[in-house]
């Protein structure tokens, strides 16, 4: 039969012997939950995913480190236009760069799909940066056609600039907390 306290020292002493019970309840709860957690993960492959989802990520930030390079070098050849000899391919090859450029972080930009409205408003400022080298014949340097010409030029690339400072900070802000998220889980 159950005894029922009747003092204050038998009520604290029962008290205590439930929430001491209740204790040891919790902690082998959470013992249980953690080892669970973890054989679920390893039956599922968690560990394989996260590895390879890792090295696909860190492949297509090289992907878009290379094609950034390649495309500045591109971008650099403005300087011809400038001085009046542009290259009659200029404007293909800086397609092509732009291309490959644009290919490399819509790549990255479908694993971290918060960045997809500033690589919008980035595609658009390198698009926009096209005409200027598909000039075939550049207005004469230190001329009033020359300087609107320039004028505009620097306009559009300091928008290019201001888009691409945005990307460069969410995808980093992304790849930071994807980073976080993986180390933490």
């Amino acid at each position: 039969m159950i005894k029922v306290p009747s003092t204050r020292k038998e009520w604290s002493a029962l008290g205590q012997k439930a929430a001491w019970g209740f204790v040891r309840f919790q902690v082998l709860g959470i013992i249980v939950g953690a080892a669970v957690t973890i054989i679920v993960q390893l039956l599922t492959g968690f560990w394989e995913f996260r590895s390879s989802h890792e090295e696909m990520l860190h492949k297509q930030w090289s992907a878009v480190v290379a094609a950034q390079e390649q495309f500045e070098v591109k971008l650099q050849q403005i300087d011809m236009v400038f001085d009046g000899q542009p290259l009659p391919t200029a404007g293909r090859e800086y397609a092509t760069a732009a291309q490959t450029y644009i290919r490399s972080m819509e790549a990255l930009s479908r694993s971290l799909p918060d960045t997809s409205t500033a690589i919008a408003d980035y595609i658009d400022t390198i698009a926009t940066l096209r005409k200027y080298y598909d000039v075939t014949s550049p207005p004469v340097p230190n001329t009033e056609e020359w300087m609107i010409f320039y004028g505009k030029y620097r306009q559009d690339y300091n928008r290019y600039m201001a888009a691409r400072e945005q990307y460069l900070n969410v995808l980093a802000a992304d790849l930071g907390d994807y980073v976080r998220y993986t180390i933490n889980s």
